[in-house]
């Protein structure tokens, strides 16, 4: 059998709980209801809530400072099968021998510091308004933090933490009308206060809960600083990228603080988390090139207080050089004509590094007479003509090539140049005008000639037919002058 023994040391008023059973069923829904009921003559003085298990005080009249009885906890469903031991009984015992009820002149009672107060009334008529500081910190703490006011104006009055306060109360001092911070912790604070008035004489109970405003500013939370993050696109899963961190100033040591650091703007692709506790940064998905802005947000949990900051960073992801250079398929191998532009693709995306080709001639360095564009791949003749030789056919190897990170990658394609046909029959020298001049008055004069040729032939014709026509004919021909006469 389970035995309750309570002591009170406080004054006790009427209709105060005073204790509160508790009992409990393994069963479900309605066999497990607890129904409470006081097994005693005591029904005057105390009563027993049925369904929550409270026993209060109903009435001081011929008050006992002890008091014993037994208590039964049934089963609701069963609260009339007494006999079948679906029920069971605690002791109770109650002691209220420190109130010295003996004395009926004054009552005592116990402050949180250990000190006996002894008054003779309890009162309740005057107004007590309690100001609390607005903010506190390292440097005003020698100010109060509360400062009661009592209406009508009393100038002499005591005030007493009473023994049934937070045990932190005892953290706090009073001072006349003011109550201060005796070492600097700040947290939640009940206080149960007794003013007293005229030595003692009528004492006025009221309570008040204190939470100290915190005035966050003063610690000057802050992020650390980050300099800009650049990954690789090929980072694996679970690396490491930064610590965030946070720095505040005049902090002192034996207070609570706790720090949670979240992502804000990452729950749908989840491509970041961050350790909550130690804020440190690491990849969850794999990486894209792009630019990816994180918002993260540092929790502070301080003296029972909650206060957020927010800072962005930027990671910049690099692209891995993935994709060489590719010649177009149309690419001829065989010239006998130059210039001719060349013309590659690359399909990485960074076309600043990965994707920007450069263009070089391999085979021929020292003496070559080509030369050709490093950006636009045009191969072309040089001015150094005393290189080149007409009837040679030159193997030559063109080379695209990246600038790519961490490697570059290149492609290589193999010409033949043979120019002996364009300059077979006419001199280096020549110009395209001189060359433009040639070719026009070549044909000029192959026209005259032709011309000149079918005018011999159609005269010769002529003069053939007519003096083969005119013999048979009165008409007679003059063939030196190509003339007819009737005869």
């Amino acid at each position: 059998m389970d035995i309750y023994e309570q002591n009170y040391t406080q004054s006790i008023e009427n209709e105060q709980a005073l204790i509160r059973f508790h009992a409990s069923d393994a069963d479900q829904i309605q066999n497990a209801q607890i129904l409470y009921e006081l097994v005693s003559s005591l029904n005057e003085t105390f009563s027993l809530h049925p369904f929550t298990g409270e026993l209060y005080l109903i009435t001081k009249e011929n008050f006992k400072s002890t008091y014993e009885f037994d208590i039964y906890a049934y089963d609701r469903y069963r609260k009339r099968l007494v006999e079948n031991n679906m029920k069971t009984k605690t002791h109770v015992k109650l002691n209220f021998n420190q109130l010295n009820f003996q004395n009926n002149e004054y009552e005592i009672i116990e402050t949180i510091f250990n000190q006996t107060i002894q008054f003779k009334e309890l009162i309740s008529f005057y107004e007590i308004n309690i100001y609390e500081r607005k903010s506190i910190h390292l440097l005003n703490i020698h100010q109060p933090i509360l400062t009661i006011d009592i209406k009508p104006k009393e100038k002499f009055f005591e005030i007493f933490l009473l023994n049934n306060s937070s045990l932190n109360t005892k953290n706090l001092f009073i001072n006349q009308n003011n109550i201060y911070l005796n070492k600097y912790l700040i947290e939640e604070y009940n206080l149960q206060l007794l003013i007293c008035f005229n030595q003692n004489f009528q004492c006025q109970y009221t309570k008040y809960r204190l939470i100290p405003l915190i005035d966050l500013n003063f610690y000057q939370f802050h992020f650390q600083s980050i300099e800009k993050i650049y990954l690789d696109e090929n980072l694996p899963v679970d690396s490491f990228i930064t610590r965030i961190q946070l720095d505040y100033k005049n902090f002192y040591s034996q207070q609570s603080l706790i720090i949670n650091y979240k992502l804000l703007n990452d729950e749908k692709n989840f491509q970041f988390y961050i350790n909550s506790k130690t804020g440190i940064l690491r990849l969850a998905e794999r990486l894209e090139y792009r630019i990816y802005t994180l918002d993260i947000q540092a929790n502070i949990h301080l003296f029972n207080r909650r206060y957020s900051i927010e800072t962005t960073i930027e990671i910049n992801v690099r692209e891995i050089n993935k994709y060489r250079p590719i010649f177009r398929n149309n690419t001829p191998t065989e010239f006998f004509q130059l210039p001719y532009q060349f013309q590659a693709l690359d399909f990485d995306q960074n076309k600043q590094t990965n994707g920007r080709i450069t263009y070089r001639l391999w085979n021929c360095r020292n003496s070559c007479p080509f030369q050709i564009g490093p950006n636009n791949g045009i191969l072309s003749l040089n001015n150094k003509e005393n290189y080149f030789i007409k009837d040679k056919i030159y193997h030559l190897q063109i080379i695209a090539f990246d600038w790519g990170q961490p490697i570059s990658l290149e492609s290589r394609i193999e010409i033949d140049v043979d120019l002996s046909s364009r300059f077979g029959k006419r001199d280096l020298t020549r110009t395209r005008a001189y060359s433009r001049r040639w070719r026009k008055k070549t044909t000029s004069n192959l026209l005259a000639t032709t011309m000149s040729t079918e005018k011999r032939l159609v005269n010769s014709n002529l003069t053939k037919g007519l003096s083969q026509s005119f013999e048979s004919t009165e008409y007679r021909a003059d063939y030196s002058t190509n003339e007819c006469f009737l005869n």
